[in-house]
């Protein structure tokens, strides 16, 4: 009798377990994504500078970004975490969707990249309000190529200068372009480029002078957004970078170097943000689907990041 009692008990126990998962597995399906409609006026703009090594961050080189990282109200963090695979691919991607390098795969070649099942976020801004205008805008085709192109509502799959991709940029914000944007991303390369050529450190004249003509892409950029800010737009704005380096590489730091020592700003003029966060690059999707109220099951289900709002 006591052994069908012991029977039985584990019998229902083995039942729950596996109900158990049945409901965690039905939570994760892609049943598509929705949007709090409070916020459906909300819109977004990721400022993407590939090879910005944190040490640049000063009143010299960098003096609109560096007065930027000290304002209380912007989320500013000089100890970015970046992926364990330090080149370009791996972090964009992970910014873009919101998981490890572990779990997308995504090389600088993107021959093993997850695409489907690890997509750039504007598939679920698409689900969830298909009105919302998504695009991506690259030095770098690659990002559009192989991570943006599928799920975004343009995103042309050619490299642009880094000055033809900000003054576009600006038109468009402001209003002076036929692409309109409610979710935009830009991609900067020329840093990185200067870089591999000369290397990464503020002490060389090249690398510096890229990291100051960024700081006036980036000024330029805020100028803009201000000014809608100032005629009643909503905009969150990210800066954020895909990694550092060292002499004239960047491939596989070891997290305490300064190929890992990179940057994070999220500015907007009214919100909350953690402060002394340990950011890294999967939090930037959560960051923007809380401001822009999307909710999708199978998103929550993967995601690595946290949101960097309060």
């Amino acid at each position: 009798m006591l052994n069908k009692y012991f029977f039985f008990l584990t019998l229902s126990l083995l039942l729950f377990s596996c109900k158990e998962k049945e409901v965690l597995k039905d939570n994760c399906l892609d049943n598509g994504a929705s949007q709090n409609q409070s916020f459906e006026n909300r819109k977004v703009l990721i400022i993407g500078i590939d090879g910005f090594r944190s040490d640049c961050m000063n009143d010299s080189i960098s003096p609109f970004l560096y007065s930027l990282s000290q304002d209380p109200k912007c989320f500013y963090n000089s100890a970015h975490q970046v992926e364990n695979v330090t080149v370009s691919g791996p972090n964009w991607t992970s910014i873009l969707s919101g998981v490890h390098y572990e779990k997308h795969l995504a090389s600088n070649t993107f021959s093993e990249y997850k695409v489907e099942e690890f997509p750039h976020f504007y598939k679920y801004i698409e689900e969830a309000n298909s009105n919302l205008n998504t695009v991506s805008i690259c030095n770098w085709a690659a990002v559009n190529v192989f991570i943006a192109y599928t799920y975004g509502d343009y995103c042309p799959l050619v490299s642009y200068d880094d000055l033809t991709v900000n003054n576009w940029a600006n038109d468009i914000i402001l209003g002076n372009d036929s692409v309109e944007a409610d979710l935009l991303f830009l991609h900067f390369d020329n840093l990185d480029h200067e870089g591999h050529a000369f290397g990464y450190s503020p002490e060389i004249p090249e690398y510096a002078q890229a990291v100051n003509t960024m700081d006036g892409y980036v000024a330029s950029l805020m100028a803009s957004i201000n000014q809608k800010r100032n005629e009643g737009e909503d905009w969150l704005v990210l800066v954020v970078s895909d990694h550092g380096g060292e002499g004239t590489d960047h491939a596989n730091g070891l997290g305490n170097s300064n190929i890992d020592r990179t940057i994070c700003f999220v500015d907007h003029p009214s919100l909350n943000f953690k402060s002394n966060y340990p950011s890294k690059q999967v939090d930037y999707v959560p960051t923007i689907f809380q401001f822009l109220g999307i909710e999708s099951a199978a998103f929550s289900c993967q995601q690595d990041g946290v949101s960097l709002l309060e």
